[in-house]
């Protein structure tokens, strides 16, 4: 089998986890309003650009 082939799936698969974990960034945003912007995203970049991926990697 080309190797090209049999790695298809694979990057398709890497590629809806990833939109799954950038689309849930956004999803807490209806119960933070009180917030103000800097705190929201200081606390979305911790979740979404440091301990998910770490998390998904393990």
């Amino acid at each position: 089998m080309n190797p090209v082939a049999a790695s298809l799936p694979l990057g398709v698969l890497m590629h809806a986890v990833g939109a799954f974990f950038a689309a849930t960034c956004y999803a807490p945003q209806k119960r933070v309003r009180a917030w103000s912007w800097q705190t929201y995203w200081l606390v979305q970049a911790a979740f979404c650009w440091l301990l998910l991926p770490v998390l998904g990697a393990f």
